[in-house]
């Protein structure tokens, strides 16, 4: 009994951490979906209005469109950066949703602990000791780029996404690896293209190495990367990345070419 509970002591001081440093930085008032002052202007306010928009807006397929945002033109979940794996999580469930609701509280929550656990797991790799792996763990949450970026952009907070994907790449023991390498590129390409290029990158390289060193077969490796396109492909479909063509590349030229551009 005495050996469980230290293990159940030791599994969740990293998510512990987590959270304590989501109070720290951001503070209880952003878990309140109902309040929007923090959102409401630059980039967040563009953020949440994504968000507004879709919400009310009819079911489309591929569900990523936003068709009444935007000034004559559709447009996608994605190009508002409003996090379309939180916007297709609960899109379905507007009618039930308080007026005002944002999400973007839960979002940096999460990215809080999935920091903290990831780097957690990630550390682990090197050491045991408890000791490290927590003092590790709050030195990857307050890294400079992520509390910078959050408050700008709130999509590029989830840097957990490249401690996440360095963990499977390093991982010797890693099982199910287009299982876990699949939900870590669907995740990414629904969060943001930049940490899609990022995780991919990572992705390949890990690929590649597996099959210098004889650990994955070209077979294998030809599989994996087909299936997993198809999968990137299909989420970033489905987030309405290629709702952008060329007549609204045409029509915006057509615009620019008034005296005032």
């Amino acid at each position: 009994m005495k050996d469980s509970g230290k293990r159940l002591a030791v599994t969740l001081l990293p998510l512990l951490i987590g959270v304590l440093a989501f109070f720290l930085v951001i503070g209880p008032r952003a878990l309140n979906p109902q309040n929007i002052a923090w959102l409401g202007s630059g980039d967040p306010a563009t953020h949440y209005l994504g968000w507004v928009f879709f919400r009310q807006s009819p079911w489309t397929f591929p569900i990523g469109l936003n068709p009444t945002y935007g000034l004559e033109l559709s447009n996608g979940i994605i190009f508002s950066d409003s996090n379309p794996l939180l916007a297709f999580l609960f899109k379905p469930f507007a009618s039930l949703l308080p007026e005002p609701f944002q999400y973007f509280g839960i979002w940096f929550l999460a990215c809080f602990v999935l920091q903290a656990w990831f780097a957690w797991k990630l550390v682990g790799l090197i050491t045991p000791s408890v000791g490290i792996r927590a003092a590790s763990t709050v030195l990857f949450l307050f890294v400079p780029p992520m509390i910078m970026r959050m408050t700008v952009h709130l999509s590029l907070g989830g840097h957990f996404l490249i401690l996440a994907s360095l963990y499977l790449s390093l991982n010797p023991l890693l099982r199910r690896r287009r299982l876990a390498w699949g939900a870590l590129l669907a995740a990414a390409a629904l969060i943001h293209a930049y940490f899609l290029a990022m995780v991919a990158l990572i992705w390949i390289a890990d690929l590649a190495a597996k099959y210098f060193k004889q650990k994955l077969t070209l077979r294998a490796v030809g599989i994996e990367l087909a299936l997993l396109f198809l999968l990137v492909s299909f989420c970033c479909w489905q987030a309405a990345y290629f709702t952008v063509g060329g007549t609204v590349r045409f029509r915006m030229a057509s615009v620019c070419t008034a005296p005032i551009c």
